[in-house]
């Protein structure tokens, strides 16, 4: 793919990889002066700066349905303020979230502008996401680290392994940044011919591996799942896919407690598993979320507010663990439009731009294959885990974008 780039000062992209980094790693909570001096805000002030005059520039980004479809959800969440159940809750400080949350879509969208950009920017993301998975990780190996637990039967508690002291994700989330990380990985790394990146690749595999065990996440293995259904469709070497998969989750399953493999077993609902109460819990708590969500069925109870309002008209003081009902609950059925609006335009834009690649192994055929499996994957996980107002979505977008755009340009180029 061959664009020619507009010329631009790199200030605000490489200014862009540095907020990555900082948000992604949570320097102001690594570095208390950061904290102090609001590092991650100055950056995005600055931020700002650059997207006000590179729109221009990427206008046809702009314009894109994807990003048309987020207008869409930022004018009705604004128009539907006065009508919401708490919208002081909104505006103290749920709407700053979910605004933080749509940079990583527009500074994306206004910065990433060249191959070399997009390259540059995936492995930062990536590579920073390895480091999310692999440092708890290194935790618990080195120090005994696990940062959360679960009930199990009898009233006790197993440690589950989540983000560092220094994340915010729980084992759920955890799970979910390893399928992140893992998609790309594969698809870039494990797919190349070289030796070392193979290598490198299963060394990686191994880690998230076992890190995934240690969440004891169910939505994270059935994420995976999903993922290792898109590899294994899209192989050519599916026999041998299937000798490795048969074999590992023969390996990994007899390494397991018996409370892991419980765990495990509770996914299928079996009756003999001492946890398979607590996936039904989870069952029905998914109930308890749509009573919510019908006491304010309309325009909802107010963005980021789906804790508020199940502890005051449910059971239980929690996010909505699930992104469906989450946005149900907080933004209303017609939120609940504009939000699958907006996804649907993601899956049409990556349909579309997978159509135009031709060759297998190239680089915007391979980002395609990522982008179009974590899409699935995403779209499963977030049944049983939240996410409107966190970054996966918005930064996923913004790739698709990104890429869909560069290929426009690339073929008006040949055209020409």
């Amino acid at each position: 793919m061959k664009v020619i780039q507009a010329p631009e000062s790199k200030f605000f992209f490489n200014l862009y990889l540095l907020f990555i980094v900082s948000y992604l790693l949570r320097f102001t909570a690594r570095v208390s002066v950061l904290g102090a001096i609001r590092f991650d805000l100055l950056i995005a002030g600055v931020l700002f700066i650059g997207l006000l005059k590179e729109a221009q520039k990427a206008k046809d980004n702009f314009d894109h349905p994807i990003t048309k479809s987020l207008y869409a959800i930022l004018i009705y969440v604004a128009l539907t303020l006065p009508f919401v159940e708490w919208p002081g809750s909104v505006l103290k400080g749920n709407l700053i979230l979910f605004i933080k949350a749509l940079m990583f879509f527009f500074f994306t969208i206004a910065f990433v502008n060249s191959p070399a950009k997009l390259r540059k920017i995936l492995v930062v993301y990536v590579l920073c996401q390895t480091f999310r998975v692999l440092e708890p990780l290194y935790m618990n190996i080195t120090q005994g680290y696990w940062g959360s637990a679960t009930h199990v039967a009898g009233g006790e508690f197993a440690s589950r392994l989540s983000g560092s002291p220094y994340d915010v994700v729980n084992p759920n989330g955890l799970a979910f940044v390893i399928c992140i990380a893992w998609a790309y990985w594969h698809y870039f790394v494990g797919n190349s011919e070289k030796f070392r990146n193979k290598l490198l690749y299963w060394g990686i595999a191994s880690a998230f591996a076992y890190a995934m065990i240690l969440t004891m996440s169910r939505s994270g293995l059935i994420a995976l799942a999903v993922l290792g259904a898109f590899i294994f469709l899209a192989s050519n070497r599916k026999f041998l896919i299937i000798i490795i998969l048969v074999s590992g989750s023969i390996f990994a399953f007899s390494q397991m407690t018996d409370i892991q493999k419980e765990r495990v077993l509770s996914i299928t609902g079996s009756q003999e598993s001492s946890q398979s109460s607590s996936a039904q819990g989870r069952i029905n708590f998914m109930f308890r979320m749509a009573d919510v969500w019908l006491n304010r069925p309309i325009v909802g109870h107010g963005l980021g507010t789906s804790k508020e309002a199940g502890a005051n008209y449910g059971e239980d003081a929690k996010i909505a663990h699930s992104i469906y009902f989450e946005v149900l609950i907080e933004l209303g059925i017609i939120g609940f439009y504009f939000f699958m609006r907006f996804v649907l335009h993601v899956k049409n834009a990556i349909i579309s731009v997978k159509s135009q690649v031709m060759e297998k192994g190239e680089f915007d055929h391979l980002l395609a294959q990522v982008l179009h499996s974590l899409l699935w994957v995403y779209s499963i996980f977030s049944i049983g885990y939240f996410g409107f107002s966190r970054s996966w979505w918005y930064f996923l977008a913004g790739i698709v974008v990104v890429q869909a755009g560069m290929m426009k340009k690339a073929e008006e180029g040949k055209e020409k």
